[in-house]
């Protein structure tokens, strides 16, 4: 019951339960299935321990068997010839041509492979004998063209049905060799049309089992006709549909979604704050399960491709990109979430699909890889080449669980086909993945207000335009920010929290002083003192809107929200200590007293350790900055002092440091700011002669 009392029940946590709910039934209805494994039912060429019968009626075609006797049929299709009218009119004029050169006796123009021996005493004969004998071929060779000479025959197979009358005479072979074209040409069209024809005759072979029916007995080995039939019925593989099995699947998504509610209440309570994290985390979850769903279908289609060795599914389990989501939230949110967030759509993805339960160690070593290379990325070309890592990792995943759960004999011949397939797929895995967040990152990030590293790396630029108007018109803030922001990095680096958002926070956190920049003192060389001629209170309000102007400017600048979060909070609600004591000094001519709530910046207070670094950094820079003589101990004293005051101010209050990390970044600040005042100790003679010289600048501008 502890962790509903400590539940504050406001409409954030309203509205996470209705959405929770709303989660859990979409899952609920996307995974109704049974998890109860395997018994007792053997592998190909194993002895049955128990009957092995039929759970239900059921028939299916033997696609093998149909397969045969549709082949077969196709084969006792004849091949198709077409007639080529053509051919007849070609041969009656070659023959007219061969006599017409015997009667002439101009034997060589005919070819030149033919001699005037191969016509014997044809070259004697008178015109009369020759057209009988012309006539007599041409009649032969007519019926011959009837009848339909195949392009498959040659001249010598065919000439054993040239009638002795005419083949007796020396020459007549010769002559007809000279005239003889096949006629007939293999009809293609028509020769596959009859054979779809005789497939389509075929009518499927069924296979029918009744509920109960004797598969394999007691004793008797499993051969490949029962595995078929075994593997068809689903006895390898995860069965659905039953009222116990929907109240386990019930049970089991409650089991899975509250732990990870347990998760975040405990370890990430934050999230539960932050509306857009939520929602986030929630729509990738639910984009991922629409994707499972989909690739079930795929999966499913059974899309085949031939091999000798038969066939096999192209698509494998190992293809789809689990990764995908669990590197989005890396980069966007958090590794730690992205983790538990892989753990549960891993476990649902198993159950979804309907595959061998090994896979959910393939899921789980991608999620967790994805996070580990996905962690503290800046560019995407990096996010890339990491991707190949993932890939590499997928490959070894796939192999090792293979070696340790396949059994050969399951896959009848295909084995290792199917192994090279699964790592085909494992490899492009993890490039898809790598692939598709990159894409979807910009997106995801306006979508939800959220800066990745990638993004922020953007404004870490120092040429960034924003930055170049602050340099140019408010030169000492711009110095300022920068050793502000290389404190601040070194700060959150040591502390495990952001480090380029520190810095950037710490380069951007007084843009709100563009609107004024004369107003403060580390741009005051060039200027008179405004604040001379003003009361304490209208300095201190001019003071202290410089963070709400500064989040006017980033948000026109569209710098990204972390980061107009940090200007408006790396002052807090501090005490403007000294106009606060001007006023005080000059209480005794006034009638009221002073408050000290109009001294204070309005807030609100930082409600991260960025924020708290940055406001630390700001304060202990400039303290550090304005002491005249400063040495290592002067310097240790007064970081140490700013910080104490900060702390005892509260200023910390709603953010998560510690006094150990107070403790950690005064002692790096101490460190960092001594090492850049080690050599710029200043001396009486030199800070006079520099004063001389800033007000004779000062008067040439004010001539001009």
């Amino acid at each position: 019951m502890m962790i509903f009392q400590k539940i504050k029940f406001n409409y954030r946590y309203y509205l996470a339960a209705i959405v929770s709910i709303f989660i859990f039934l979409v899952f609920y209805f996307l995974f109704l299935l049974d998890l109860k494994p395997r018994k007792n039912v053997p592998m190909l060429g194993e002895t049955a321990s128990i009957d092995i019968v039929a759970p239900y009626d059921f028939t299916f075609e033997d696609k093998e068997a149909t397969k045969k006797f549709r082949l077969e049929e196709s084969s006792k299709v004849r091949k198709q010839y077409k007639i080529d009218p053509l051919v007849k009119i070609r041969v009656e004029h070659r023959l007219d041509e061969v006599f017409d050169m015997l009667y002439k006796k101009k034997i060589n123009s005919l070819s030149k492979s033919v001699k005037e021996k191969d016509f014997g005493e044809l070259l004697h004969w008178d015109y009369n004998r020759l057209l009988k004998l012309r006539n007599d071929i041409f009649s032969f060779m007519l019926k011959e063209l009837k009848k339909g000479i195949s392009e498959d025959e040659n001249f010598y197979s065919w000439s054993k049905n040239i009638p002795p009358e005419i083949k007796n005479i020396k020459g007549t072979l010769k002559i007809i060799e000279l005239i003889f074209e096949p006629n007939l040409t293999y009809d293609k069209e028509k020769t596959e049309k009859l054979r779809e024809q005789a497939i389509a005759s075929v009518i499927p072979v069924y296979i029918k089992l009744h509920k109960g029916e004797i598969i394999v007995k007691k004793g008797d080995i499993v051969d490949k006709q029962s595995f078929k039939i075994m593997k068809k019925l689903g006895l390898y593989s995860i069965n659905r549909g039953t009222l116990k099995q929907k109240l386990g699947v019930f049970s089991f998504l409650i089991l899975i979604l509250f732990s990870g509610y347990l998760y975040v209440f405990y370890f990430e309570k934050e999230l539960l704050e932050e509306k857009q994290v939520f929602f986030l985390i929630l729509t990738l979850m639910m984009l991922n399960m629409l994707g499972v769903k989909v690739f079930n279908v795929i999966l499913n289609a059974n899309i085949t491709m031939e091999n000798i060795l038969g066939k096999i599914n192209i698509f494998s389990p190992a293809a789809f990109p689990m990764a995908l989501v669990v590197i989005l939230i890396t980069v966007l949110i958090d590794g730690r979430l992205a983790i538990l967030v892989g753990m549960i759509l891993s476990t649902l993805a198993i159950s979804q699909l309907g595959i061998k339960f090994y896979y959910i160690y393939y899921f789980l070593f991608s999620s967790f890889f994805s996070v580990f290379m996905s962690i503290n990325v800046t560019k995407s070309t990096e996010l890339a080449k990491k991707g190949l890592i993932v890939s590499i990792v997928n490959m070894v995943s796939i192999f090792t669980l293979y070696m340790i759960f396949e059994d050969p004999i399951y896959y009848e011949d295909n084995y290792w086909l199917y192994l090279v397939r699964d790592l085909f797929w494992s490899f492009f895995n993890g490039l898809i993945s790598i692939s598709l967040a990159i894409g979807f990152l910009p997106y995801f990030e306006s979508t939800f207000k959220f800066s990745s590293a990638m993004k922020l790396l953007e404004f870490a630029d120092l040429n960034q335009p924003l930055l170049q108007r602050l340099m140019k018109e408010a030169p000492g803030t711009y110095q300022h920010s920068i050793v502000v922001g290389t404190l601040a990095e070194a700060a959150a680096k040591a502390l495990g929290a952001d480090p380029l958002l520190a810095k950037i926070g710490g380069y951007y956190h007084d843009i709100g002083k563009l609107k004024r920049p004369h107003f403060f003192s580390e741009n005051m060389v060039l200027y008179d003192n405004k604040h001379d001629d003003m009361s304490p209170s209208l300095s201190a309000l001019v003071i202290s809107s410089h963070p709400r102007y500064g989040v006017e400017i980033g948000k026109k600048n569209k710098l990204p929200e972390e980061v107009n979060k940090i200007i408006e909070q790396h002052h807090g609600t501090t005490l403007i200590q000294y106009f606060y004591e001007i006023a005080k000094k000059g209480e005794s001519n006034q009638k009221s007293s002073i408050d000290a709530e109009q001294y204070r910046y309005p807030g609100p207070l930082p409600d991260t350790k960025e924020a708290a670094i940055v406001m630390l950094a700001d304060s202990a820079e400039s303290a550090t900055r304005s002491l005249e003589n400063p040495t290592p101990s002067t310097i240790e004293a007064i970081v140490k002092k700013v910080i104490n005051d900060k702390f005892v101010d509260g200023q910390f209050n709603n953010c998560d440091l510690t006094l150990k990390d107070i403790d950690i970044i005064a002692n790096i600040f101490i460190k960092m700011i001594i090492t850049m005042y080690h050599s710029r100790i200043k001396y009486p003679k030199q800070d006079k002669e520099m004063r001389k010289t800033m007000e004779e600048l000062n008067e040439q501008r004010n001539k001009k």
